[in-house]
């Protein structure tokens, strides 16, 4: 099988997940606020990478019916403008620095100094901490 032709298969499972979450939201079958918690970001991510090739597929079918649940979801949330509140609790002190997100392990290896918690800067919000 050609790789686009993966690839195109790979994105209309994803972009199939999506529309059935939509349909689920639109029938009320499902809570939109609880979904929301949980799929905000992966919603409207989705739906910004994959704007252009819906309205392809819409053009190229001659209707606008190409996964229409998903864009219905993705654009009430985006009117909405209220993306989900992330809770205290999930704030926390931070265990990675960007060095060591995006240097080589030899490097990270030679430069830790030590542990990031024990930085005043990354206890800010975590409950517990000062």
């Amino acid at each position: 099988m050609p790789k686009n032709k993966e690839i195109k298969r790979a994105l209309d499972e994803v972009l199939n997940f999506f529309e059935a979450m939509g349909q689920d939201v639109k029938l009320a079958i499902v809570d939109s606020d609880y979904l929301k918690e949980y799929f905000y970001s992966a919603v409207m991510n989705n739906y910004q990478l994959a704007r252009k090739y819906i309205e392809y597929t819409e053009y190229k079918l001659g209707s606008r019916a190409a996964w229409c649940n998903f864009v219905y979801l993705a654009q009430t949330w985006e009117k909405e403008n209220v993306p989900p509140v992330i809770p205290r609790v999930c704030f926390r002190p931070l265990v990675l620095r960007k060095l060591w997100i995006t240097a080589p392990t030899e490097i990270v290896a030679k430069t830790l100094t030590g542990f990031p918690g024990d930085d005043p800067a990354y206890s800010l919000g975590c409950p517990g901490r000062p």
